[in-house]
């Protein structure tokens, strides 16, 4: 496998994660960035932005019209982040951003970190490159008596990226666990959907379950072929399914970042 995967890092460019200039979980990533706030199709631009408010509150909306903030008020202004204040909405963990503006004065934006498609920004200059941040998140730890390797990605979403190498070979490994509401042992395959059509498919693949709380949770997994491992590095996932459970995938650029990271300590 490790002569393929340094084949791919040379076939495949290394796009940033700043290349979305979405940070997913990793909001502190924006702490003192600019942004700018992107323009829209036309069709959309009546529906204006969402979540920009006057007050920390979050509950005067900024240049409000039909409950949203007026379109021309905001495109193309370009926010210095000030300030990133965490807090809880509906039991989910959110985050403010506190923007600054010579036009506008303070005004604060309800970053929500699940779902980019409601990020309104282009971050100036790009977020920290991923060898500056992301890899840095990698863990590494070597077996002395057994001379093996692992390198194991942080689990976020339930995803985790894992790679073993021992006497000269090398391996990549997928995590993936999924929750349902009802029992079945011995079940078996993995769905893996990304955004540009493409699947991984592993009909073979064992699905583990344990208990938690009133839910199960199905868990795979897997070694990654080379062409799985092409596949993800080219277009983010976005959607799974674990025997008949069913999961979005909310972060996949962020995936990415870290499977781009693992291929680079195989180079090395």
């Amino acid at each position: 496998m490790k002569n393929l995967v340094l084949l791919l890092i040379v076939i495949i460019p290394f796009y940033s994660f700043a290349q979305t200039s979405y940070p997913g979980e990793q909001v502190e990533l924006l702490e003192g960035k600019q942004l700018k706030v992107l323009e829209k199709q036309e069709k959309l631009q009546k529906l204006g932005y969402k979540d920009f408010y006057v007050d920390s509150w979050l509950e005067k909306i900024f240049a409000e019209e039909n409950h949203s903030s007026e379109y021309g008020a905001l495109v193309g202004k370009i926010f210095t982040v000030e300030k990133i204040i965490p807090f809880e909405r509906f039991g989910r963990q959110k985050y403010k951003l506190r923007l600054s503006n010579s036009q506008t004065g303070t005004i604060y934006y309800a970053y929500d970190p699940k779902f980019s498609s409601n990020y309104p920004f282009e971050v100036i200059g790009g977020l920290a490159p991923p060898d500056v941040y992301f890899c840095s998140k990698i863990e590494t730890k070597k077996n002395k008596v057994s001379g093996e390797t692992k390198s194991r990605t942080p689990t976020e979403e339930g995803i985790t990226f894992t790679k073993i190498d021992k006497e000269g070979e090398t391996n990549l490994f997928l995590s993936i666990r999924e929750f349902g509401p009802t029992l079945n042992v011995g079940s078996k395959g993995l769905l893996i959907l990304l955004e540009d059509g493409k699947k991984i498919e592993k009909p073979e693949a064992p699905i583990e379950v344990e208990k938690d709380g009133a839910n199960y949770i199905y868990s795979a997994f897997i070694e990654l072929t080379d062409e799985d491992i092409q596949k993800l590095l080219e277009s983010p996932m976005t959607h799974n399914r674990l025997y008949v459970y069913h999961g979005k995938i909310n972060n996949g650029e962020l995936f990415q970042e870290y499977l781009r990271c693992l291929t680079q300590i195989l180079s090395e």
